[in-house]
């Protein structure tokens, strides 16, 4: 290639400053490859106006090298760099074509002439390189061409008409030997860029919004499947839910049993209306927390049972079980069996205890008299033998613990 070293310096510069333009580059958000898309057909379009086709093919080759393995978030593979620089060298060889057939040449801008080639080679440069990126997009993604076209680069069209425009005024500055008026060129091009990211981000935004939509309308459906499937299988349970409550229900009034519910967490407990007519009280005549329990029973066994109950929301016993007396409305105490299970969480906390309340106070009264009858005589109601001999065992047995104890046993047979 014989060139002037003027058109050498030129030629370098564009190069430079074609890898620079490929570093403003965006990412597209519709591809699921790792496809982007740079400003460096500016730098193209203003070499091809100044240098012709021949030396625009290695501008633009360097850019597509720069796009690929500059300012990356993962390395491309080396054919997918190939694959670049072909699609590059493939658009300005078309562009040239039609730039050529179109009347333009390399240095010739003169105003309107330039117009018609200038047109027809931002054209064939849009077809061209969208045309071969979209064909490679839809092969490795298994997308429709049509669709990954139309979603990506439809929308950039105007684009390169302005880059053109911007490369134009560029050569002629260029041409002119005005190069310190080629800072005005940097807005329009940033802009382009910028309107990239922008449209893109919006794109993005409704990408997500779609998708997250299409999520939601899913797990909607699914859980109206899902919930139609299960209607009959919810009625079912509630049915046997029912059944079961009211079988509870009349086992308890059956059985004449006094219920009761501690909730251990808000130290708060349900007595049910039989456990109150138990000891004859009204609904209002009893609180609702485990001190109004504990102050009606007995001095004896209130310590019992406060044990009872520690043991088992300790985990100590598999179940509560306590016998004692508990002061009815007239004062009075009657003897009461209670049982009672905790319910606990995943740490085995005791979270809840529930029970019933029996009374066995016939029971105690009949064992008290066995008792009284198998000690006493049944003419006189004194002690028997048995007393005797009961009562005689535990002096011996005092005896023997105190050394200084005195005793002495008389026994009289009042039969003879």
């Amino acid at each position: 290639m014989h060139v002037h070293v003027q058109q050498w310096a030129l030629f370098i510069s564009l190069i430079v400053l074609s890898c620079l333009a490929s570093a403003l580059k965006v990412r597209l958000p519709l591809t699921r490859s790792a496809s982007t898309m740079s400003v460096s057909y500016v730098v193209d379009f203003t070499a091809l106006l100044l240098l012709g086709p021949e030396q625009t093919v290695f501008v633009a080759a360097a850019s597509a090298v720069a796009q690929s393995t500059l300012n990356v978030r993962k390395g491309n593979p080396f054919y997918r760099t190939l694959f670049n620089i072909a699609a590059i060298v493939l658009t300005i060889e078309s562009a040239g074509l039609v730039f050529g057939w179109s009347g333009g040449g390399a240095g010739n801008l003169g105003w309107p002439q330039i117009a018609t080639p200038l047109l027809a080679a931002a054209i064939a440069y849009y077809l061209i390189n969208t045309a071969s990126v979209s064909i490679a997009v839809a092969l490795t993604s298994g997308q429709r061409l049509v669709r990954v076209w139309n979603d990506n680069f439809l929308w950039c069209a105007p684009s390169y008409f302005v880059g053109a425009t911007v490369a134009m005024v560029g050569a002629t500055i260029v041409n002119g030997a005005s190069q310190w008026l080629l800072p005005i060129l940097i807005p329009p091009v940033y802009l382009t860029f910028r309107s990239y990211k922008v449209y893109l981000g919006r794109l993005e935004d409704e990408q997500r919004h779609t998708k997250e939509v299409t999520e939601l309308h899913d797990q909607a459906q699914q859980a109206l499947k899902f919930a139609q499937q299960s209607e009959g299988k919810l009625r079912e349970t509630l049915q046997l839910l029912k059944q079961s409550e009211e079988r509870y229900a009349l086992a308890a009034a059956g059985s004449n049993d006094g219920l009761w519910d501690w909730d251990v967490v808000r130290n708060r407990v349900y007595f049910s209306p039989r456990w109150k007519a138990m000891l004859g009280l009204s609904d209002d005549e009893v609180g609702n927390t485990l001190l109004d329990w504990l102050n009606r029973v007995h001095p004896d066994e209130v310590e019992g049972l406060r044990a009872a109950l520690g043991a088992h929301l300790a985990g100590e016993t598999p179940h509560l079980e306590h016998e004692h007396r508990i002061q009815t409305a007239s004062g009075a105490y009657r003897w009461m069996l209670c049982r009672g299970i905790a319910v606990r969480d995943a740490d085995g906390t005791a979270t809840r205890v529930a029970g019933s309340q029996t009374d066995v106070t016939d029971r105690h009264e009949a064992q008290a008299r066995l008792e009284h009858a198998a000690r006493h005589d049944s003419l006189t109601n004194l002690p028997n033998r048995s007393a005797f001999m009961q009562e005689l065992g535990r002096v011996l047995a005092r005896s023997k613990r105190m050394g200084d104890y005195r005793y002495s046993v008389l026994f009289v047979d009042v039969d003879r």
